[in-house]
């Protein structure tokens, strides 16, 4: 959940800069936290397809 607050929030900084020089860095920052974000949401469907299996092998 922090992550997906994290990339709101810079999403929206990115948003609300826009035209400014700062607007680059809340896009790079954005980019970043995306790829955190995405990177942990597959950990954690593997680590719930995993306990899933363990589930049906009892």
């Amino acid at each position: 959940m922090v992550a997906l607050l994290a990339v709101c929030f810079s999403g929206c900084l990115w948003f609300f800069e826009q035209g400014s020089k700062e607007a680059l860095f809340w896009r790079s920052w954005h980019h970043s936290l995306i790829y955190v974000f995405v990177t942990l949401l597959i950990l954690h469907v593997v680590c719930a397809l995993s306990h899933l299996l363990d589930l049906i092998r009892d």
